[in-house]
């Protein structure tokens, strides 16, 4: 079972959605455990529409927003590079 702090990461990375089956399945019953992590993840998902919203579809547009969307990803996920390990 995957903790908080590694659905903080994977969510805020961006990368559940490009993630293997295994990992998609452990995050959604996590998700289903705790609504701490829903509630997070709702949020990042929030943020990103707006960014989205807020900054134009403008077919020109497309390679700042997704720099801009990395950079504050980054930011809300810290300076780790490198999901934290799984306790075992």
């Amino acid at each position: 079972m995957l903790t908080c702090k590694q659905i903080a990461w994977v969510v805020s990375s961006g990368k559940l959605d490009d993630a293997g089956w295994l990992l998609r399945l452990s995050a959604r019953l996590h998700f289903f455990m705790c609504r701490h992590c829903r509630r997070y993840k709702s949020q990042i998902s929030a943020t990103r529409t707006m960014a989205r919203e807020g900054f134009g579809s403008a077919p020109d547009d497309t390679a700042r927003l997704s720099r801009l969307e990395g950079e504050l990803l980054s930011r809300i996920a810290g300076s780790d590079a490198d999901p934290p390990e799984p306790s075992k």
